[in-house]
């Protein structure tokens, strides 16, 4: 029965992996913005801006890919453990044939 849970909670685990997960991206608006009016500034003060949007959006990728990497890792987990328990069954089970 232990072994049963444990897979079921790799599979939880599995499928919860695959949720979209939210991050911020820059909209098309402000993208025109910097384009048209922001771009005419210095090119330091232009480049610092769009970097900083950029920025935003990995750091919130990232943020989300450190998430999955943690429920990967807790399903490995289970699977491992659920195998665990699940190989001396399977050995009996055989032996007593």
């Amino acid at each position: 029965m232990l072994a049963l849970t444990a897979f079921f909670a790799a599979a939880l685990f599995g499928i919860s992996v695959q949720w979209n997960r939210q991050y911020q991206v820059v909209n098309t608006t402000g993208l025109r913005q910097i384009v048209d009016d922001i771009w005419h500034e210095p090119t330091g003060t232009s480049m610092r801006r769009v970097s900083a949007n950029y920025l935003r959006t990995i750091e919130t990728l990232r943020k989300g890919n450190c998430n999955k990497e943690l429920l990967l890792r807790f399903g490995y987990g289970c699977q491992v453990v659920a195998t665990l328990l699940l190989g001396p069954v399977v050995f009996l089970l055989i032996a007593v044939r």
